[in-house]
């Protein structure tokens, strides 16, 4: 082991300072937001756009490429996602068919969004995330076109609300979220040690 990782609730102070005193380096902020009583968006995508869920056996190295390059420099996402990792999680329990939605200019990937099912505070909730767009394309609303796509599609498979998590230096999509009416309700401090 070359290093650890810790995450402590941002209101836990005195584990803060404690973890400070061990030299522990400030690694990240993480939040996570929870939107609730959803409700379906009309969703307007520009002429030659479109979204369609993966298809399994065909998309994967689509979805990775996007992934990839969109969450190669962002703090805890730095390892590439694999073909095989997507496949993987094709057969886990939180998997929901057709919940991974991919964006299109024309033939080409642009963005992808998957929705899991997942659990907060004792009740089902649909977790959003990855979303991504690539860079050329940033800027023109896309990211919450296709935030919406994933909403609706909760919406439409019995989810009264999503849940989703942001780094902290990634202060355009939580920017963009919290203007879609998600709410700040739980932010953890990480840290790294080196053992070397």
């Amino acid at each position: 082991m070359d290093s650890v990782f810790v995450f402590i609730p941002l209101t836990n102070k005195a584990l803060l300072n404690m973890v400070e005193s061990l030299n522990f380096k400030l690694w990240r902020y993480s939040f996570l937001l929870v939107k609730e009583n959803i409700s379906e968006y009309p969703i307007e995508l520009p002429e030659d756009y479109s979204i369609r869920p993966l298809i399994p056996g065909k998309d994967e190295a689509v979805w990775c490429d996007i992934r990839n390059e969109c969450f190669a420099k962002l703090p805890g996402s730095e390892t590439p996602m694999t073909e095989e990792i997507i496949r993987d999680r094709m057969t886990g329990s939180d998997y929901l068919e057709d919940g991974a939605l991919i964006l299109y200019h024309q033939a080409r990937a642009i963005g992808i969004v998957q929705g899991l099912d997942d659990e907060y505070d004792d009740a089902a909730i649909m977790c959003i995330g990855p979303l991504a767009i690539i860079p050329e394309y940033q800027g023109r609303g896309l990211g919450r076109t296709l935030l919406r796509a994933s909403i609706n599609y909760a919406k439409q498979h019995g989810y009264t609300r999503t849940i989703l998590c942001v780094d902290g230096k990634n202060e355009r999509a939580k920017t963009l979220y919290l203007h879609e009416g998600f709410k700040d309700v739980h932010a953890d401090v990480a840290y790294t040690f080196d053992l070397k």
